[in-house]
Parts: structure tokens; C-alpha cells; sequence
């Protein structure tokens, strides 16, 4: 109807992010697509240049208005949401350290192996640490290298410089978020894929 408000929705994926145009009562108006460049490199990695992300949004939000000009003044807010176990390391000023490392990167499996392998083992897990994380978090990080808490350690371990220069890890929506608000946030949901969390008791 004319004059309703309207929410601009930003959903980045690996194939570059998605902004569309909302009701209030949730019915998708129009939408947009960007692409973005995926990085396959060795020993299991990828990644994507978060500056590509948010020039992709740009591009993606500028045409779609472009072709509803007066949904501009009735844009009321802005949801943001993104691929999960995506890791952005970023400064004190909020700009990315490194490339961001996708949830399809595998390089910090050889870590989550090193932290957690071990005898006596139950399913790769050394049963110690198995039991503590479980009884902590009601989980533990997989072997493949691809939950949030694996970038993490490789960071820690093989690129100490980046790790020590790092003010925050985000994952990709936090990043976005951080760019549209200036603060540093995380959800429960994403959060959760650090296994730092008990995502039992929310």
C-alpha cells in the first residue's frame, strides 16, 4: 500500500549477498543479487574479501532502489543475516585483518586434531575432553575444520600476528552489522558455532 514501511533485508551468502525489500508484515517486495569472488586456496582453505561484500551490498541495494525510489523514505530498518562459521578477524577500527575464512575452509582441522585428539578416544575425541565439552557446551567442534572455533584456532596457531592484532572475531552478519551500527554485537544462534557457549540453556 502506499506509504507503508518498508525493511531493507540483507542476506550474504558464498555466491554474494542478497538485499531485498519487505513489508512490515513480512512480503518480499523486490530483491537483488550481487556476486562475489570465492577464493579456493591450499591445504583446504577459502576465503572472501569482506570490502567485496560490502560493495556488493552497495551495488546490490543501490539498483534495487533505483528502480523503487519512494521506498527510500519509508525504509524503517535493516536486517541483516549471513552463512554461518564464516570468521572475520577485524582491529579496534573495525577493519578486516585478513581475508574472511568461510565456513568451507578446512585448514584448522589439523588444530581441532591436536586439541582434541588423544587416547583413550571415543569417536576421534580423546574421552576426556570430550566429556568436559559436552558437559559444558552440550557439544564439541567437528574434525572436519569447519565450525567457527577451527578458524579460530588457526589463527591462534599459525598466524599469531593476526591473532595478537585481533580486536574482535565476527562472523560475517556481525561484521555486517558492525559496518551499519559501528557496534560489535553477536546472537545466541551464531555464537553458538564457536562451542563456546551451552546451547542447551539458552
Amino acid at each position: 500500500m502506499p506509504g507503508e514501511r518498508r525493511i531493507l533485508t540483507v542476506d550474504l551468502g558464498t555466491t554474494g549477498p542478497k538485499v531485498g525489500l519487505v513489508s512490515t508484515q513480512g512480503e518480499l517486495l523486490a530483491w537483488e543479487k550481487e556476486p562475489t569472488r570465492l577464493s579456493l586456496l591450499p591445504d583446504g582453505g577459502a576465503e572472501q574479501d569482506p570490502h567485496e561484500w560490502w560493495e556488493a551490498i552497495r551495488r546490490a541495494t543501490h539498483r534495487l532502489l533505483e528502480g523503487i525510489p519512494e521506498a527510500r523514505d519509508r525504509i524503517v530498518a535493516i536486517g541483516c543475516t549471513g552463512m554461518w562459521s564464516t570468521l572475520v578477524p577485524v582491529d579496534r577500527e573495525g577493519a578486516p585483518l585478513t581475508p574472511a575464512i568461510l565456513w568451507m575452509d578446512a585448514r584448522g582441522a589439523p588444530e581441532v586434531e591436536e586439541m582434541f585428539g588423544g587416547f583413550p578416544s571415543v569417536a576421534g575425541y580423546r574421552l576426556d575432553r570430550l566429556i568436559l565439552w559436552i558437559r559444558l557446551t552440550g557439544g564439541i567442534p567437528g574434525h572436519s575444520g569447519k565450525d567457527s572455533f577451527a578458524p579460530l584456532l588457526y589463527l591462534r596457531r599459525r598466524r599469531p600476528e593476526i591473532y595478537r592484532e585481533t580486536w574482535k572475531l565476527l562472523e560475517a552478519k556481525d561484521y555486517l552489522n558492525l559496518r551499519l551500527t559501528g557496534r560489535a554485537a553477536a546472537s545466541y544462534d551464531f555464537i553458538a558455532c564457536f562451542g563456546l557457549t551451552d546451547n542447551r540453556n539458552i
